[in-house]
């Protein structure tokens, strides 16, 4: 099996990009891959490296075939550290204990509720819960911190909506959100007065002040899905970052160097179908039955 091997075009720049095409299930492929290049001798060593997968239940597969192919092949094993992509960040800066998602959400809920007292809330939820609802003032929470956290993973904060407001003449947006990040400043007050640090703005500041290096070898697999943050993170450790896609190195295009989708890309592929592989259905009950029973077809072949 051949795989190919993409070098930045920068001599400065090491990282690589290794497809591994798709006509084999991925974490086959990659385990194949992985014991090619770190086996020597009688041992496969990847105790150097740290292994990115998009998901849990992808990094138990691997390890377990990765320990099932040096039980066959009587080789000693020095494991990975092998994480999911929401794990990885810590990898890459120096930090300290982090609030729970739980305590984030009950730190909000608590910022909402005493701005709600002051009648600082009111652009954002102009009618509230009774202050004895904690019930609702938790899912007030949640919403809250639901959003920070995803603005967080595009590199902004509430204070950045504020200002892109102010320039784009959506004038009627500013004070709502002036509000929020009243109430975002607060919250992250309350957390480092506890002893904690809020995870997302740690990334975010980490991205922008460049604190991100390492001295382990990164390889990011099957990650298409990356967000703002994580790619700030990851560009300046490229010369440790191997980037391995589940596709044909002819779908180089569709694909950033990084390994994340290039979506418009996709958008522009054509899909022929004919009507011998359409199945029609009359609810998503039955949408869902249709689609296993095509994957089960697919399996069983």
């Amino acid at each position: 099996e051949r795989y190919n091997t993409d070098h930045g075009a920068s001599g400065l720049n090491q990282q690589r990009h290794v497809f591994l095409g798709w006509d084999t299930p991925p974490i086959e492929s990659l385990t194949h891959w992985l014991t090619t290049q770190y086996t020597v001798d009688n041992h496969l060593d990847l105790s150097g490296t740290i292994i990115v997968l998009p998901a849990a239940s992808a990094v138990k597969s691997l390890l377990t075939r990765l320990i099932d192919h040096c039980q066959s092949n009587d080789l000693l094993f020095f494991p990975p550290t092998a994480v999911t992509l929401g794990h990885l960040p810590e990898y890459l800066y120096t930090t300290r204990p982090a609030a729970s998602a739980t305590l984030q959400s009950l730190l909000w809920t608590d910022v909402a509720r005493k701005a709600a007292v002051s009648n600082n809330l009111a652009r954002v939820f102009p009618t509230t819960p009774h202050l004895e609802h904690f019930a609702s003032w938790y899912a007030i929470g949640e919403t809250l911190a639901t959003l920070h956290t995803e603005l967080a993973g595009e590199l902004h904060d509430f204070q950045s909506v504020v200002e892109y407001c102010e320039q784009s003449g959506h004038t009627d947006e500013v004070r709502r959100w002036q509000q929020l990040a009243a109430l975002q400043r607060a919250y992250l007050d309350q957390v480092d007065s506890l002893g904690f640090w809020d995870i997302q703005t740690a990334r975010l500041i980490a991205v922008k002040q460049s604190e991100c290096s390492t001295d382990k070898q990164f390889i990011v697999a099957g990650c298409v899905d990356i967000n703002q943050t994580i790619q700030g993170m990851l560009d300046p450790i490229s010369d440790n970052l191997t980037v391995v896609t589940f596709a044909p190195e002819k779908e180089k295009g569709r694909f950033q160097a990084n390994g994340a989708l290039n979506t418009d890309a996709w958008n522009e592929q054509s899909i022929e179908l004919a009507s011998a592989q359409l199945t029609m259905v009359e609810s998503p009950s039955a949408q869902a039955l249709a689609c296993a029973n095509v994957v089960a077809d697919y399996s069983a072949t």
